[in-house]
């Protein structure tokens, strides 16, 4: 097996595993949280017979089976009364999603009631009914006795409000229950829905954690957003500001239990955008993924409109929904399905095809789209689940998508902000290069114009040396010779090694450390050329000698030394820095505590770590026992630098 093949099966092994483990969560969510694999009691021919049921073992049902279903009208609890009425069928609730079953003119809204008789206790008690969402106005009779109404469901007066949540009521004995039920706005028609029925406590709290966990899920998607913004702004990215409308797309798109929990709503608008939220999660990864992995801009323009087009085709569908015929909402069905693979599969090819090309990154973006996809897959194979008090198999896919794009984003911006980093240390140092060849100039100059002076005056020198050797005053000539040779000697070194580039840098330094009045000892045996690229090299040296000035510049004079030393030893450029220090605590799982940033990791040894990386090297970080002596040594190892 050679290299490549090795690393697709290093890539392919985890897709498969993300896969694996999203069936294996989502048949467990199927099983254990799921109101129709719930095991409890449940209706016959319109009949709950629970009148041993609701025991301290037993709090709890949900009302799935045997409604009695009568389309296309609205009764009254009068109406139960006359013995020649008989329901059209008995059905399940999720059996239908609207009511074109019943409607004669094909269209899928229409009218209907639902009633169910339950056989309670002969001992009254408090009892809870939950009333998910009823699309899209109902009246709710208990016992004969109006009980809760959301809208107006008479065609004449139709007003279409939704919202969930829970009556009480007490009862004993046979207790009916009423729903008259119209929809002539929404995709959906009618209870699709199971509501849950027993003691006040369990339903509240069942109702209570589904809205905890709603507001979660919001809360988190908007952090998210807000994180991303941050970056976005701070970086310049436009693939974290992608990033943040992707997180704010899949708040828009689960808070729908929130919304309905604490507000009565119309229809319009707050379906429409529930329904541009979802379909916008897939759009809006669609670009990003081209962003994210070159692809050519034709290409990513028209992905991206295409895969945007369905989010605003969906809110405008909903808004249209009204005037729209069972076929074509069959068709919309049909159509999101398709869009969801499409653009699933899409996004998981273009992350694959650049994670074989080495952005290692990629790799998280195609598991979060095996996530959406075991999701659709999970989707097929189990489409009777409603779950009991978490989310939906597409919300929880959500959530796991967006960890994994939240993750590559992070990486690809840090990958940005120290390539930023890396450009801006770069203008810095071609500045102190620029610097200290003014400096080298002018001492040059000068030197050259003594020497000049020197020469000029030679013979004079000569003539005086001479009288003081015929006159035997040699102590005075021993003290002539010292001053000429001081006004020669040059104070600084102009020269450090033969690299040019290196010379300048370190020179840079040097200069600066003279400035503070820091004794800094160099030592650079290096042969011409370097296999080390001058940026990587630049990066390197400037960020461990500003670290070293930076620390012993705060210390008392005479304490103030920098060593400074680079060389080759067994084919590897090793480079070492060590200065005293008086300040940061010691180092924290092998990263000093940065004192500008409070504690933080300091960035400037992210840079180095990571340059050093790019030559299969090393950055080892020490201090002394005391505490008193920092030494950063980097060794930089093969001759190519690899891909990051």
């Amino acid at each position: 097996m050679n290299g490549l093949q090795r690393r697709e099966l290093r890539m392919i092994l985890p897709l498969i595993l993300a896969a694996v483990l999203s069936m294996a969560f989502f048949a467990l969510l199927y099983r254990y949280d799921n109101k129709y694999m719930a095991k409890t009691i449940q209706p016959m021919n319109g009949i709950l017979l629970a009148d041993v049921f609701f025991a301290d073992e037993f709090p709890l049902t949900f009302l799935i089976n045997g409604w009695e279903y009568y389309p296309d009208r609205l009764l009254e609890p009068t109406d139960l009364e006359d013995p020649a009425l008989t329901p059209a069928e008995y059905i399940f609730i999720g059996q239908y999603g609207g009511m074109e079953n019943s409607s004669a003119d094909g269209l899928p809204h229409g009218s209907a009631s639902y009633a169910l008789t339950l056989l309670l206790p002969e001992e009254e008690q408090t009892y809870c009914l939950e009333l998910p969402e009823i699309y899209s106005s109902y009246r709710l009779f208990v016992n004969g006795q109006l009980t809760a109404q959301k809208g107006v469901p008479d065609r004449a007066s139709y007003q279409d409000k939704i919202q969930s949540g829970a009556v009480t009521f007490r009862a004993s004995g046979l207790t009916s229950l009423l729903f008259a039920v119209s929809d002539w706005s929404h995709i959906y028609s009618g209870m699709v829905y199971p509501p849950a029925f027993g003691r006040q406590e369990t339903v509240f709290r069942l109702l209570t954690g589904r809205f905890i966990w709603s507001l979660f899920l919001t809360i988190l998607g908007i952090l998210l957003a807000v994180f991303q913004f941050i970056g976005a702004a701070a970086l310049k990215s436009r693939k974290a500001l992608l990033c943040a409308f992707i997180c704010l797309a899949f708040s828009g798109s689960v808070s729908s239990v929130l919304i309905h929990a604490l507000f009565q709503c119309p229809v319009f608008p707050v379906y429409a955008v529930e329904l541009f939220c979802r379909y916008a999660m897939a759009g809006l990864s669609v670009i990003l993924a081209g962003e994210m992995y070159g692809v050519s801009k034709p290409v990513c323009t028209g992905a991206g409109i295409a895969a945007m087009a369905f989010p605003f085709a969906a809110f405008f569908l909903s808004a249209a929904a009204a005037d729209l015929s069972v076929r074509q909402l069959y068709f919309f069905s049909s159509a999101s399905r398709m869009y969801k693979a499409v653009t699933g599969i899409w996004i998981f090819l273009l992350s694959f095809a650049s994670a074989r090309k080495g952005l290692k990154e990629s790799i998280w973006l195609a598991t979060g789209a095996c996530i959406l996809s075991a999701s659709l897959a999970a989707d097929r194979i189990w489409p009777m689940f409603e779950p009991i008090r978490f989310g939906w198999f597409s919300e929880w896919a959500g959530w796991g998508f967006l960890f994994c794009l939240c993750v590559m984003v992070y990486f690809d911006s840090r990958r940005l902000y120290l390539s930023h980093l890396e450009m801006t240390q770069r203008a810095r140092y071609l500045e102190l290069r620029l610097e200290w060849d003014n400096v080298r100039y002018k001492a040059l100059t000068g030197q050259m114009e003594e020497v000049h002076k020197i020469r000029h005056d030679i013979r004079h020198h000569l003539i005086l040396m001479s009288g003081y050797i015929k006159t035997g005053r040699i102590e005075e000539l021993e003290s002539y010779i010292t001053g000429l040779v001081q006004d020669q000697a040059l104070t600084s070194p102009l020269s450090f090694c033969r690299v040019h580039s290196l010379d300048m840098v370190l020179g840079c330094y040097y200069m600066m450390a003279q400035k503070e009045e820091i004794r800094i000892q160099i030592y650079a045996d290096l042969p011409d050329p370097l296999y080390p690229s001058d940026s990587d090299l630049c990066v390197i040296l400037g960020n461990l000698l500003e670290n070293a000035v930076e620390a012993v510049k705060k210390l008392p004079k005479e304490q103030r030394l920098i060593n400074f030393q680079m060389f080759y030893e067994n084919s590897s450029l090793m480079i070492e820095v060590s200065n005293r220090f008086d300040g940061p605590p010691p180092p924290i799982g092998g990263h000093p505590v940065s004192a500008k940033r409070k504690g933080r990791i300091g960035i400037g040894l992210d840079s180095v770590r990571a340059a050093a990386r790019k030559y299969s090297g090393s950055l080892d970080l020490r201090s002394d026992e005391k505490g008193r002596l920092f030494t950063a040594r980097v060794r930089l190892v093969n001759e190519k630098p690899q891909q990051m």
